[in-house]
């Protein structure tokens, strides 16, 4: 299990249609929950330029491989996986 209490390391992909956007980096976080504000933010970042408008899935894991969170954007509001309103 991981040591949330030391900041990890989280990955962003981007998924747009069959294209893949990896995060090879990452981002180090304190928590699990400042990544996911991090993908909403993202999320909402690719709603509102339009440009990757088809089905975006911004997918948040952490650094052993386990996924966090996963968050829907498309061209009105982003919405998490299960279909609700992310706010």
């Amino acid at each position: 299990m991981p040591d949330y209490r030391q900041p990890m390391r989280y990955f962003f992909h981007i998924f747009d249609g069959p294209k893949v956007f990896p995060d090879e980096g990452g981002s180090s976080l304190s928590s699990p929950e400042i990544a996911v504000l991090q993908a909403k933010a993202l999320a909402r970042e690719l709603t509102l330029a339009g440009a990757l408008c088809r089905s975006n899935l911004v997918l948040v894991l952490d650094e052993t491989g386990d996924i966090i969170f996963k968050c829907w954007a498309a061209c009105n509001e982003p919405r998490s996986a299960n279909g609700w309103q992310t706010g």
